[in-house]
């Protein structure tokens, strides 16, 4: 073979491996714009009537957004023992403004929550409306429940803990859940996961 032969040899092999590259994406790009307004909360939250009891639990709303680690938010801090289940009743209240669908969205805990199953319970009262499940075989668990809230309505949440037993001593941190609680005023369909977070 020629010298003239293998550079056009090459050059042919180089071009029939880079032109496949460059013509297989065709890209085409459009342009929009959002504007951003705010509108009423649809939900208020607010401390249950046994959110705060010494030793045993502390729940803080934060409503305002100022000095929040999450936003509009709740934060509780309870304390469990070595027990088949720990339930903290009506530890936090949901006021619905406006009539949707609440659910949960997303769970995220620690490795070592020592928790083997938690679920949040809304209560209308003392009546159960939905049970939604946060933890399963100590892991976070997708709950696909959703339950309709009328607006004017205010809705109270229970906790109920399943511990892995035995627990370290008093006093030690054994993990945080991050629940993250989705409200739908729109449509009636189902849970919508956020994205990773």
């Amino acid at each position: 073979m020629t010298k003239l032969n293998k550079k056009v040899l090459l050059t042919l092999i180089f071009l029939s491996a880079l032109i496949p590259v460059v013509a297989a994406d065709v890209i085409y790009y459009y342009s929009g714009s959002i504007t951003v307004k705010t509108t009423a909360m649809p939900i208020k939250l607010e401390v249950g009537s046994n959110g705060c009891v010494t030793g045993y639990i502390s729940t803080t709303v934060c409503n305002d957004g100022k000095g929040c680690s999450f936003g509009y938010s709740f934060s509780s801090t309870i304390y469990i023992t070595n027990s088949t289940y720990d339930y903290y009743y009506h530890f936090l209240k949901i006021k619905a403004c406006k009539t949707g669908n609440v659910f949960v969205t997303n769970v995220n805990i620690g490795t070592t929550t020592k928790i083997e199953n938690a679920w949040l319970v809304l209560q209308s009262g003392n009546t159960i409306l939905k049970e939604f499940q946060i933890i399963s075989d100590g892991a976070a668990y997708h709950c696909t429940a959703v339950c309709s809230l009328a607006a004017g309505n205010t809705y109270c949440v229970s906790l109920l803990i399943q511990p892995t037993n035995p627990l370290p001593n008093s006093g030690c941190n054994i993990g945080t859940i991050h629940v993250y609680l989705g409200y739908d005023v729109v449509t009636n369909g189902p849970a919508i996961c956020l994205p990773p977070t």
